[in-house]
């Protein structure tokens, strides 16, 4: 996920639903060309980021359907198992992508329209036991928003319900103090 391309196409890897998406599919959305995707995207097959959900005779050749084996995020007890520059090219990463879904929900007219939107900014000092309880409600929050997209998914299956398109999104960072007057 620290290479740009690759995490532009996880996330939109993530965001399919059952079926998957397709290299084509991937191309259009990303603006890159179909071998650059194809390159990327035997790169995080090989990392068993993604998987080959399924395949399809499509015109002589065989159209490939891919999902996320894992969702692009980075929890606090992560961080520890990674390289030291690591964190701070995935987390830009991350940020970048929020950044983009939110100017596209802005762009199509949604960003807090819905009843229940949510955009919430809490600055705060903590201390060090502090900044552990919040990156521990950060951890289970991810773990709650997970089991209620699986829950949905499953009615949305049965019900054949129109999908509402959330992103759900949690920053816990350190910022610097601000300069003395």
């Amino acid at each position: 996920m620290t290479h740009p391309l690759r995490a532009k196409l996880l996330f939109a890897i993530s965001e399919k639903g059952q079926r998957g998406v397709t290299i084509r599919q991937l191309a259009e959305r990303s603006g890159e060309s179909k071998r650059r995707v194809r390159y990327h995207l035997d790169a995080l097959l090989d990392s068993e980021l993604i998987r080959i959900a399924a395949e399809e005779p499509r015109g002589g050749v065989v159209e490939r359907y891919f999902k996320a084996e894992q969702m692009p995020w980075i929890s606090s007890s992560a961080f520890g198992e990674l390289d030291e520059d690591q964190p701070l090219q995935m987390s830009v990463q991350i940020l970048k992508a929020i950044l983009a879904d939110a100017s596209r929900a802005m762009r199509g007219n949604v960003f807090g329209v819905r009843p229940g939107h949510a955009a919430i900014r809490i600055p705060g000092e903590v201390d060090q036991q502090g900044w552990e309880e919040l990156a521990g409600i950060y951890d289970q929050s991810l773990l709650e928003i997970e089991a209620v997209i699986g829950r949905s998914r499953r009615r949305l299956e049965r019900s054949g319900e129109t999908p509402i398109n959330a992103l759900n999104a949690l920053l816990l960072f350190e910022v610097p103090p601000w300069p003395s007057p």
